[in-house]
């Protein structure tokens, strides 16, 4: 059966997320990317990468969309979205999120900040803007 969900990790790179003038904490970034990373590439879906370097748009919300676009482009029927900064995330959220997704059907995991730490869609809830 072919795969028709992809992770969509969307994330700064180390580099922009150690300047936050913790000593040492690009070292700390790698590795946390690195361990989501390998997590992540354990599970039966594909892994899409997003780094800074392959993000498009002069903003979050264009670079976002971009990256939901030109994922779906590659002709995946479901998108689960996650950033790195969630380190708690569960290989158990993400099959949720891959079983509750479907056409008209979202599913989303709040954040305490009041953003979101996923993002799962389906192929069909995703509206072309451009």
């Amino acid at each position: 059966m072919p795969v028709n969900t992809a992770i969509l990790l969307f994330f700064r790179d180390s580099e922009n997320e150690s300047k936050t003038g913790i000593h040492d904490s690009q070292s700390i970034f790698r590795n946390l990317n690195d361990h989501l990373i390998k997590k992540l590439k354990s599970q039966p879906y594909d892994l899409i990468l997003y780094s800074e370097k392959r993000q498009l748009g002069k903003d979050f919300g264009s670079k976002y969309y971009n990256a939901l676009k030109d994922t779906f482009a590659l002709g995946y029927d479901k998108i689960i979205s996650i950033g790195n900064d969630t380190p708690q995330l569960s290989v158990g959220h993400i099959q949720q999120a891959d079983r509750s997704v479907c056409p008209n059907k979202m599913c989303i995991g709040p954040s305490k900040a009041g953003g979101f730490y996923l993002l799962a869609l389906h192929r069909s809830d995703f509206t072309k803007i451009d």
